[in-house]
């Protein structure tokens, strides 16, 4: 893989190897001929897909798929194609994105450097539409968690998890009328507007080098899943980061597909991401007055 490229993306891969195809295809299709690398991160998928993509991208020049062994969670198997591309090519832009994301717009990283050279922003996030909801999920929240807001959400959970057989009969069967809720018309539209200093959704994230050249890491690598944009954002405010949101950039996300390959049933995987959701909070709510940021 060349060095000198102005963006390299990061896409972690578990088990679903249709979509994480569809997703560098798409990128392919989309930037192939623009200086790009992809690094896609196998993150211990047990069904062999890893080593699937590896063979199907083995010609590939823009593509390299690393294979972690293991299980790694979000946060610490993005941290190896982060950790990856600042070593081999050090990009001007970072895209961390997941493997159910598609990148179809032709003019993407040139959209992101004249927004760049305007906003001058360490973390871009898109505009990420998802065709099943019809929502639009940037920007995720005006600002970032405060220290009681996760407190008071550590408190919800617990009880969640202490009545939970209880409160999942309730999820299911109010799931249809939330889904409603989530696509009801608003009067106010924050998607269709650029913002300064909200949080982002986790789905897809633009590093620039105002962001890579005093992170070696992504994303907190304390957590397993869940809770990661919280945790970068009180960091990128602890620093004096500059997160942007900007409609022009646009992504389409099709849905999480990692859980769903967690094995177990709804019941047992429900109640799984609740625990590893209770931890991130957790490590976010410890570490909200410490001056310390996550890069290790």
């Amino acid at each position: 893989m060349s060095s000198g490229i102005s963006c390299g993306f990061v896409v972690l891969h578990y088990q679903s190897l249709e979509m994480t195809v569809r997703c560098v295809d798409t990128l392919l299709e989309h930037l192939g001929s623009q200086p790009v690398s992809i690094v896609v991160v196998d993150n211990g998928s047990p069904n062999g897909s890893g080593v699937r993509l590896r063979e199907r991208y083995r010609v590939e020049h823009k593509v390299e798929v690393v294979l972690t062994g293991e299980n790694l969670g979000f946060a610490r198997g993005n941290n190896v194609g982060y950790a990856w591309l600042k070593e081999h090519g050090d990009p001007d832009f970072i895209v961390v994105m997941n493997n159910d994301v598609l990148i179809e717009q032709d003019d993407f990283v040139g959209l992101v450097q004249r927004l760049h050279a305007r906003q001058g922003f360490a973390v871009l996030g898109p505009d990420i539409y998802e065709p099943a909801t019809g929502c639009h999920r940037n920007p995720y929240k005006t600002e970032g968690y405060s220290r009681d807001e996760a407190q008071r959400l550590l408190r919800n959970m617990h009880l969640w998890d202490k009545f939970f057989p209880y409160r999942y009969g309730k999820l299911r069967s109010a799931s249809r009328t939330q889904k409603r809720r989530d696509n009801a018309p608003s009067s106010e539209v924050p998607w269709k507007r650029e913002a300064v200093g909200c949080m982002l959704q986790g789905s897809c994230f633009v590093f620039s080098r105002e962001f890579t050249s005093v992170r070696s890491v992504a994303f907190c690598p304390d957590t397993f899943l869940y809770f990661e944009e919280a945790i970068l954002a009180r960091d990128c405010e602890k620093l004096g980061l500059k997160m942007l949101y900007s409609p022009e950039v646009r992504v389409t996300h099709l849905g999480s597909v990692s859980t769903k390959h967690a094995g177990g049933s709804d019941y047992k995987r429900e109640k799984l991401k609740n625990r590893q959701h209770f931890q991130s909070v957790q490590v976010f709510v410890n570490r909200y007055d410490s001056m310390d940021v996550c890069d290790r």
